[in-house]
């Protein structure tokens, strides 16, 4: 069996509290084969000082911010694996044997993608497993309601030759990577179990302190799903359209959550 070199991604915005056991469970899988690279994105806190206290990874720190986009392609483009894992700084993978497991799955095939499963803790408890019914393109294109990119193993090689990076310096930078990463790949695998866990609504997460920038950014990514009308294959505009219309729903709901914040009853 080929032993494929996984690259695990992570960007880090001060993230002290919680760097660690992300790093820890990567550190602890039983598959040898992979890079951890972590990527500061100008944390004010001592987000950088814990990860220093790790060997065997590769810190990259931004000289100006570039938030998770724009960390996670410096990310893409240091890599050096086969496949790329992407796990946000406050993100575990959700046991010892993930990548063991993964590679299993990869292994003589070397598809674009492996759709995997996930975990909720916070906010929100959900657990998502992939399946031939919510991996097929259309469902991911149009109807998933998940969209994570820590949720799929990405061929780095399709990556790099179909040109797929993440827009920088804006939220919702998932939306449009996994939309073109999808609508571009010609293969995938299912890998049905939890692969990692996500904490939902942490305070001081990125999307729970910006929250003006939440109506700001998603015009933004209607902005950036509507360039990609031009790059599309035409049989799958219809799924590009039913993702724009959900946007300029999700739009009304944060413009309406942040006036109510701000006091004003709407």
């Amino acid at each position: 069996m080929k032993q494929n070199k996984f690259s695990i991604i992570i960007p880090v915005y001060n993230a002290e509290k919680y760097i660690s056991k992300s790093i820890q469970s990567v550190q602890n899988q039983t598959y040898s084969n992979y890079e951890l690279i972590l990527i500061d994105d100008c944390s004010t806190d001592r987000s950088v000082s814990q990860i220093q206290n790790f060997q065997n990874l590769t810190l990259l720190e931004n000289t100006e911010k570039l938030y998770a986009g724009g960390s996670r392609n410096r990310g893409i483009l240091a890599a050096t694996g086969d496949y790329i894992l992407f796990l946000d700084a406050d993100d575990c993978l959700a046991s010892c044997d993930v990548l063991e497991k993964l590679n299993a799955i990869i292994s003589g095939k070397s598809p674009d993608i492996v759709y995997t499963g996930f975990q909720t803790t916070g906010s929100r408890e959900i657990t998502f497993l992939p399946d031939k019914e919510n991996c097929t393109k259309e469902f991911r294109l149009a109807k998933n309601k998940y969209i994570n990119v820590c949720s799929e193993v990405w061929n780095r090689s399709f990556l790099l030759q179909s040109q797929i990076l993440f827009p920088v310096g804006t939220f919702y930078e998932d939306v449009i990577f996994t939309f073109l990463g999808i609508e571009k790949s010609t293969s995938y695998e299912i890998a049905d179990f939890v692969s990692h866990i996500y904490v939902s609504g942490r305070e001081g997460s990125t999307t729970t302190k910006y929250q003006f920038r939440q109506p700001l950014d998603t015009v933004k990514c209607i902005e950036n799903l509507c360039l990609l009308k031009q790059i599309v294959s035409p049989e799958n505009l219809p799924f590009l359209e039913a993702r724009i219309k959900e946007q300029r729903e999700r739009l009304v709901v944060r413009l309406d959550r942040v006036l109510r914040q701000e006091g004003f009853d709407v």
